[in-house]
């Protein structure tokens, strides 16, 4: 291992990591005293964190040591979660990866959402239903309509709904097959 990969991991790898955890909960405490919520100062040491990995991720596939797919994999075995292939399907809990476009009423203005992260089943999005059963890369359209007496700003209209599947990740279990949530 050459010197600048070498000092790239020692950045990245403490000794020490409950005290170096210790230390930056600390931090954070401290900057929330001094006019920063404790929700920025998370948000600050995140993003920090976030931009040592992907200098080292960049390290390590321009130095040729992996390639971005086997990185992709390892850092999904890590946080215990695999992608699925396309003949699989998508069920409650997977993460899918969409890109949108939305029309009110066939409209020509239209809401665009390019690589979104949708959790499936967690209610949050409400074309999300329409992903179950279907395939990772594919493709469907989904229309909603608001009934006049609801409580949206959307009611008495339909929202049309282009959508496109992106990759779809599933949680694992520790044996290696899916998680379905009953285990």
């Amino acid at each position: 291992m050459d010197q600048e990969t070498q000092k790239v991991l020692e950045k990245m790898t403490p000794k020490q990591p409950i005290d170096v955890l210790a230390q930056k909960v600390n931090d954070l405490v401290v900057k929330t005293n001094s006019n920063q919520t404790l929700g920025q100062s998370f948000f600050i040491f995140v993003k920090d964190m976030e931009k040592k990995l992907d200098a080292a991720m960049d390290l390590i596939i321009n130095k040729g040591l992996i390639n971005r797919e086997e990185y992709d994999i390892a850092v999904d075995s890590a946080r215990g979660v695999r992608k699925k292939r396309d003949d699989e399907v998508i069920e409650k809990s997977d993460v899918a990866w969409v890109s949108y476009e939305a029309s009110i009423d066939n409209n020509e203005k239209k809401l665009r959402e390019d690589s979104f992260p949708i959790r499936v089943g967690s209610g949050r999005i409400a074309f999300e239903g329409a992903l179950f059963g279907k395939h990772p890369h594919s493709e469907l359209t989904h229309s909603i309509s608001f009934p006049p007496g609801s409580n949206s700003e959307y009611r008495g209209k339909t929202v049309h709904f282009k959508i496109k599947i992106h990759d779809v990740k599933a949680k694992e279990k520790k044996d290696g097959r899916k998680n379905d949530g009953l285990h």
